[in-house]
């Protein structure tokens, strides 16, 4: 029972309801789950950029339109708002998949505020934000005690 729990936040919501509709291939369902300052920061080696909400929608419309397949593998959750995920997109023509790492943030409505992405062998280095992320959001006030915990 603890390992099917050990993942569920609302970011893990989310991916779970982003994955439904992304599926279902329904875009109006797909945006409404995207807050609106939905960004992506790729951290990849090859990529290396950020994409501003514009930018963001316009490539996750290309790979919804290209019939892309994303599934996502929980690796981790911090709090209520972060999970990171080895996420894997495939399209069909032509065919191809690649995975990454990457981190989601959720808004306080469940909604993902911005994508993280970063090669796949940089589980420390993903992980490593994951904690930044967290002790510079919801876990401010114990950031004493977690910092310590993880020194140790």
């Amino acid at each position: 029972m603890a390992a099917e729990t050990a993942f569920v936040n609302d970011a893990a919501h989310y991916i779970t309801r982003f994955d439904a509709v992304f599926h279902e291939h329904d875009w109006d369902a797909l945006t409404a789950c995207l807050a609106e300052g939905y960004m992506v920061e790729d951290r990849r080696s090859v990529m290396g950029r950020s994409l501003d909400h514009d930018q963001s929608i316009a490539s996750l419309r290309i790979i919804f339109d290209g019939d892309g397949r994303l599934v996502h593998e929980p690796v981790a959750t911090r709090g209520r708002s972060l999970a990171l995920t080895r996420t894997t997109l495939s399209v069909p023509e032509p065919e191809a998949s690649d995975s990454v790492l990457m981190i989601s943030q959720v808004d306080d409505s469940g909604r993902l505020l911005r994508s993280i992405t970063f090669d796949v062998d940089k589980v420390d280095v993903a992980l490593a934000e994951l904690d930044r992320l967290y002790l510079e959001g919801e876990g401010a006030e114990h950031a004493d005690v977690i910092e310590l915990a993880s020194s140790l």
